[in-house]
């Protein structure tokens, strides 16, 4: 398994950050979870963190955790706080479930949304109260069954990045819109198949950017017709090692990849750096 790339929203240094050493400098957050977490006797005492309510929140509106403690009723108290964030960060808060999303679904301005390595398993608030403007999600390592996220996918059709769950379901590119999809990460060869791959490559008219894991090595035959469709991409992030690459055809890969990169294919990634040395 890969870690998913999780960017630190960086604000600037003159905006007030959390600071519990004194109280002139007080974050606002925490001024707020402080008052409201007070009166809540079943509050987990393990975590402390929730109570101060150590978070960042920057003047373009979009928050960024800096610790994984936080819960749904810490993110319930964030949503009616700000009601116009753009941009929520959750990525490894093993607190989180399915009940945060009841709150996200309230932020109509949201456009970035990450949930990887949370406790999530259903997608249906957001399905049931459609975010008009959401259009990059992060659902790495999430166990939601197929036929939410695909109920999720088809209503969300303004999507430009999505990073799929290791389980999504083969096939599932020919269900949902792909009209808007420039940057896809998936993992190919535990559910979905390297046909499902090219299909996506050549049936996403602005798809620019795919990082993928293979789990399973790739036939002869599917390997040239991954290779054959590159080129129409700007990037490709080949994650993974030598476990991908039957031993016979690695001269192939070599062959079909260095090809590709000396054109305006940009290939990077652990695959590919392997296949360098």
């Amino acid at each position: 398994m890969f870690e998913p790339r999780v960017p630190r929203v960086n604000g600037p240094s003159s905006y007030p950050q959390a600071n519990h050493s004194g109280k002139d400098s007080i974050h606002p957050l925490t001024e707020i979870a402080q008052q409201t977490f007070q009166p809540l006797k079943e509050f987990p005492p393990a975590h402390p963190t929730e109570r101060q309510m150590v978070a960042q929140l920057h003047p373009d509106m979009q928050i960024q955790m800096t610790q994984k403690f936080m819960s749904d009723a810490a993110v319930k108290i964030l949503v009616t706080a700000y009601p116009s964030l753009t941009s929520v960060n959750l990525a490894g808060h093993l607190f989180i479930t399915n009940a945060t999303l009841e709150a996200l679904a309230n932020l109509p301005q949201l456009q970035k949304l990450n949930l990887a390595l949370t406790q999530v398993t259903s997608l249906t608030p957001l399905i049931e109260h459609r975010l008009p403007n959401l259009k990059d999600v992060n659902f790495y390592s999430l166990r939601i069954e197929s036929e939410n996220l695909i109920a999720f996918l088809q209503n969300y059709d303004q999507l430009t990045h999505l990073t799929l769950p290791e389980t999504t379901p083969k096939g599932i590119f020919k269900t949902i819109p792909l009209h808007h999809l420039k940057q896809v990460t998936l993992h190919v060869g535990r559910s979905m198949t390297i046909e499902d791959l090219i299909f996506l490559i050549k049936n996403a008219p602005e798809l620019t950017s795919i990082r993928v894991r293979l789990c399973s090595p790739l036939t002869e035959s599917e390997l040239e017709q991954f290779a054959e469709c590159l080129p129409k991409l700007s990037e490709v992030d080949l994650i993974g090692d030598e476990r991908a690459v039957k031993p016979h055809l690695k001269e192939k890969w070599q062959k079909s990849l260095f090809q590709v990169n000396q054109g305006k294919t940009k290939i990077v990634g652990g695959l590919y750096d392997w296949l360098k040395e």
